[in-house]
């Protein structure tokens, strides 16, 4: 028997063979007679009734199913074949594991290679079993070989020398003819689109010089009716029964697939286009790997590199209070494969840029592996958007609180006075001047506080006009002092303006004055009698820094931290149980921003208080 390997190069296109029912081989021979570089088609195994897979290439394999009668025979014929070259043709039968007897024909043609430095040769099995019994005239290779093309389902034919000498039906119902004879003779190249005929010329050219397949994955075949269908072409260079190089070629229709490819192609466009313009971010996570994201999530992320996201993971950008959460939650989902919502997310960019997000995963099939498509909206602005509210909330029953109850009192006190002098009581000059200066201070007392809600609330409103203009600081500050001189002179408290006499900020004249009203107001309210109130000035990086500085009692921390909010501020009695509105530390801060600065505060209990106004200077 010969020593045969397992090793090809030359076989048949897979796309051929696989559904042709007998086995077509190749095989090379060296000068000793030696085979190698062999191929049998998987059909071997269907043939020999065994699993996919068990001959492979092996002939010592193939050859262990051949009738021991038959096998001297079979391989003496092959030898003589390989020593003398030509064709060559056996019949001979097969002894199945079963104990079934298929009686099969192998013929083929070897031939000596150009360079005398090896014999080839390629040839067909066929099971003639079922051909032997129903056409035992048939006696010729020729004939078999082409009845057995002719009952395949797809279009095979032959061709040699630009011509068509053999196609079986299905070529027939293919090209659109009614008979054999209509396109026998006829060039093949004549069905190929006029765009096409250059190169598939070219390719069934080298293949038959060359001897070697032949494969065409996509060209435009036209039918007699006019009808263009696209087509795979598989060819095999052979030699036939006559000793003449032939082609042996096969078609797939494809036009259908074509079609689906097309559709799939743009349905694809549409889809990453979707995916490449959505305004919220887009990511497909793979195996703990970003593999896809959209310009939004790039955004977002801080990575635009596609190698660079590679690296990482969307867990990677999630803050750490709620990394546990969204873990858990894609496990679930790559578990059950459903879609699930990981509502209010803190996620977190590469530069340390924290957004708020509510994330939707849905599992998916990436590259054939399962992965989670990550949907994110930003809802940052929508949860500032809810805190302004809570804070507007708070903000109105703050209101309503000081109109209820703050406002309230100065009326009752008047009225309870008003009560008293219209009683029928014979009250003299001293007592009724006591209860007159009871009233005012009442009086005086709720108009302060009437105007600083007013204030107030225009400022909420936007109905406040903002015009600012270049002031003289140390002047502003000195009326303000001059304004509030009386109130201090009661109680022994000293007020130096030690500002920059040459100090201009921008601001607007009349919210910068009520600023330093309050702040005065309080300082002098909040500082213990012979106490001192100053009131400095710098100029620091285009900002000017105006200081109102007391000795007063202080803030306490826990009140500190709530001084400008509405909604936790309330008005403390100052050392001689002086009362405030709870709004004026709020108004100057509001007014501040108003005017492109800030009111900043610093303060010690038992120490005093520095309120810091910070402004914009003066313009040129």
């Amino acid at each position: 028997m010969c020593n045969l390997t397992t090793e090809h190069d030359n076989r048949p296109t897979e796309q051929i063979v696989h559904a042709i029912p007998n086995v077509l081989w190749h095989a090379k021979a060296d000068t000793e007679g030696v085979l190698y570089d062999t191929y049998i088609s998987e059909t071997s195994d269907i043939l020999l009734e065994l699993a996919p897979g068990t001959i492979g290439n092996d002939w010592n394999i193939y050859f262990s199913y051949v009738h021991p009668e038959d096998l001297t025979g079979v391989m003496q014929v092959m030898q003589n074949a390989i020593q003398n070259l030509g064709e060559f043709g056996v019949e001979y039968r097969l002894l199945l594991t079963s104990g079934k007897i298929k009686t099969v024909y192998s013929n083929g043609n070897i031939r000596m290679s150009a360079d005398k430095m090896y014999r080839e040769g390629f040839g067909v099995t066929t099971d003639i079993s079922f051909i032997k019994k129903k056409e035992k005239e048939s006696a010729k290779s020729e004939q078999k070989f082409k009845a057995l093309l002719n009952i395949m389902p797809y279009p095979v034919l032959v061709h040699r020398e630009n011509q068509i000498l053999f196609l079986n039906s299905a070529t027939m119902e293919f090209a659109g003819v009614q008979a054999e004879h209509e396109v026998k003779t006829t060039d093949i190249i004549q069905f190929v689109h006029p765009e096409d005929k250059a190169r598939v010329t070219e390719r069934m050219a080298k293949a038959m010089s060359e001897e070697e397949p032949v494969s065409l994955d996509e060209e435009r075949f036209v039918t007699t009716d006019g009808n263009v269908k696209f087509v795979e072409v598989r060819g095999l260079p052979f030699i036939d029964t006559d000793g003449e190089k032939s082609l042996l070629v096969a078609f797939s229709d494809i036009t259908e697939q074509k079609k689906a490819k097309k559709a799939l192609e743009e349905s694809e466009q549409r889809y990453r286009a979707l995916f490449e313009l959505a305004p919220f971010p887009i990511i497909v996570n793979c195996e703990h790997q970003i593999t896809l994201a959209n310009n939004a999530a790039k955004a977002y992320i801080g990575i635009k590199d596609d190698e660079l996201l590679k690296t990482k993971a969307v867990e990677d950008f999630i803050h750490p209070n709620s990394i546990q959460a969204v873990k858990d939650k894609i496990r679930k989902i790559l578990e059950n494969g459903k879609t699930a919502n990981i509502l209010d997310q803190q996620f977190v960019s590469s530069n340390g840029k924290i957004f708020d997000m509510d994330i939707a995963a849905s599992p998916v099939i990436y590259n054939n592996k399962p992965a989670v498509i990550v949907v994110m909206n930003d809802i940052s602005d929508k949860k500032k958007d809810k805190k302004r509210l809570e804070e507007l909330v708070a903000t109105k029953d703050r209101f309503f609180s000081i109109i209820a109850h703050d406002l309230k009192n100065p009326f009752h006190q008047i009225l309870g006075f008003g009560e008293i002098l219209t009683a029928d009581e014979d009250y003299d000059l001293f007592q009724t001047r006591k209860i007159v200066q009871y009233m005012y201070a009442s009086a005086k007392k709720g108009y302060a506080l009437l105007e600083n809600l007013l204030e107030w609330s225009r400022s909420q409103t936007g109905r406040i006009k903002y015009t600012p203009t270049n002031l003289a600081l140390f002047d502003l500050v000195q009326t303000e002092i001059d304004f509030i001189a009386l109130t201090a002179f009661n109680k022994n408290i000293k007020i130096t303006n030690q500002t920059e006499k040459s100090q201009i900020v921008f601001a607007d004249k009349d919210m910068l004055r009520t600023v330093l009203r309050n702040l005065l107001s309080n300082a002098v309210k909040f500082t213990f009698r012979s106490g001192s109130i100053k009131l400095t000035s710098k100029f620091i990086d285009g900002k000017t820094y105006l200081k109102v500085s007391d000795t007063g009692i202080g803030i306490t921390p826990d009140k500190l931290t709530k001084i400008f909010r509405i909604d936790e501020t309330e008005s403390m009695p100052g050392t001689e149980s002086e009362t405030g509105t709870g709004l004026g530390l709020i108004l100057c801060k509001e007014f501040c921003e108003k005017n492109g600065g800030d009111l900043i505060v610093e303060s010690a209990v038992g120490k005093g208080s520095e309120f810091t106004v910070i402004l914009p200077e003066g313009q040129d």
